[in-house]
């Protein structure tokens, strides 16, 4: 049984790093899960 990971990323204010970021979390082969917790960006973010 291969492992799992789940990302939690916490997102304020981070529309123009944010596909960069989850670009990232996807190049890791074991990733399960990605979990974005967006409070009330004033961006793009949400």
């Amino acid at each position: 049984m291969q492992p799992e990971i789940t990302f939690i990323v916490p997102a304020y204010n981070i529309a123009p790093y944010l596909a960069q970021c989850l670009n990232s979390i996807l190049q890791v082969p074991i990733v399960k899960e990605i979990i974005i917790i967006d409070d009330g960006s004033t961006d793009q973010t949400a």
